[in-house]
């Protein structure tokens, strides 16, 4: 075997520093790359953990509600009974805010693993300072109510709102005390 010429043992040096700039800027690419994404997984972590300490400032108030809840938050003893209090609700409300049901039915119970939930679909008309009334009504926190769905339209009749809406009623879940 012979030995290399200077002009080959030049092209060799520099084959070799451009495959060691190759394999550097690859390198660098690759390690610029993991930094931007340890910075993010960084900034995550701090926001979670501004946001628990957040939460661990709120404790005494959340523990608070949740006192508050387990002492009034109804039990649910039957789902067909339930069903028919919170129509029977509903309908009373709604007579007495000057509501006309047009259409009404069951929605599907559901057992969730902090709730337990009846519901109602209705169909009313009203004015809208009426629908707004009787809302407001059915929305307070001591009675476990919520309208979930709402879609209001004008009547033919401008003075007058159709309203499709589903009211849901929550109970504690099973393993409440």
């Amino acid at each position: 075997m012979r030995s290399l010429t200077e002009k080959e043992k030049r092209l060799t040096l520099m084959l070799l520093v451009a495959v060691f700039l190759a394999i550097n800027l690859f390198g660098l690419t690759f390690l610029s790359r993991k930094r931007k994404a340890l910075e993010a997984d960084l900034f995550r972590l701090r926001t979670e953990q501004l946001e628990a300490k957040n939460w661990l400032g709120e404790k005494d108030l959340w523990l608070e509600r949740k006192k508050w809840l387990d002492d009034n938050q109804p039990r649910l003893k039957n789902g067909g009974e339930a069903n028919a209090n919170l129509l029977e609700t509903v309908q009373s409300s709604a007579q007495h805010q000057k509501i006309t049901i047009v259409e009404q039915g069951f929605m599907e119970p559901a057992n969730k693993t902090h709730y337990r939930q009846v519901g109602v679909k209705l169909k009313v008309n009203g004015t809208l300072e009426d629908i707004t009334r009787w809302l407001a009504n059915l929305q307070q926190p001591a009675k476990f109510q919520a309208v979930t769905t709402l879609s209001l339209k004008s009547d033919a009749d401008p003075s007058r709102m159709k309203c499709e809406l589903q009211v849901v009623r929550w109970y504690a879940p099973e393993s409440a005390p």
